[in-house]
């Protein structure tokens, strides 16, 4: 388990909005990790209509900060307050209803070590259904199953190929494209990508987290209310415009 201290190394956000039936294990992979490596949970509840703040308060855990809005603010506003109040030197985030395998930890950060020049590690994640059934066992095929170090910027403006959950970065890397644009209707692929034009990935062939799809989750959401592709154009337009 990692070891909770006042400086800690690694910070998880956890972004939380109507979970209340995924939340608990989204936490527990975190404090299941392998390796001894300081972290701290920075769990953010937006304002859900569920029981999702009282499972995040349920943990007595000296690592866990927990935040409730009394208004929601949207999944944006979310994730930058959530970066704000981090203090490690790698930060994670997750949404409440993906986790993480056991192994998440001590597969990225010797790389981390080893790398000075990765800005951000990213894996493969399997998918799971609403129940956590296993729908498809490797989501990712861009590298062949093969480990792969340097830039993906150009693949990553073709295609929106990292999975979230997956997804660890230096806190430089990170400070140099918040906040993200509250206007967007996701937020993942304008982290990386932007992430990507200064730093260079490290993807592991290796299974390092779950990504839950379900009715209730963003990326559902914004397909079936069509706020998409308007981000979808503004990223483009964005990335083109700006050195």
């Amino acid at each position: 388990m990692p070891v909770v201290e006042s400086n800690p190394l690694i910070s998880f956000v956890v972004l939380c909005y109507r979970f209340e039936k995924y939340l608990g294990l989204c936490i527990e992979s975190i404090l299941s990790q392998q390796g001894d490596y300081p972290f701290e949970i920075v769990i953010i509840d937006d304002a859900s209509p569920d029981n999702s703040l009282a499972v995040a308060r349920s943990f007595a855990h000296p690592g866990i900060r927990v935040v409730s809005h009394k208004f929601n603010l949207g999944h944006a506003a979310t994730v930058n307050e959530g970066m704000t109040l981090t203090r490690g030197s790698y930060i994670a985030r997750i949404d409440g209803d993906d986790y993480y395998c056991s192994n998440f930890l001590s597969v990225v950060m010797p790389i981390f070590e080893q790398h000075p020049e990765v800005g951000l590690i990213y894996g493969d994640a399997a998918i799971v259904n609403s129940e956590g059934s296993i729908t498809t066992d490797i989501s990712y095929s861009h590298h062949n199953n093969c480990n792969f170090k340097g830039n993906e910027f150009i693949a990553l403006l073709e295609k929106n190929f990292i999975c979230a959950p997956t997804v660890i970065a230096r806190r430089e890397a990170w400070g140099q494209v918040l906040p993200a644009p509250l206007h967007l209707a996701f937020h993942d692929w304008y982290f990386t990508t932007m992430i990507a034009r200064t730093w260079e990935f490290y993807y592991t062939a290796q299974i390092t987290a779950h990504y839950r799809v379900h009715s209730g989750n963003l990326h559902s959401q914004i397909v079936l209310n069509r706020t998409e592709e308007p981000s979808i154009i503004w990223m483009l337009d964005y990335i083109f415009s700006t050195k």
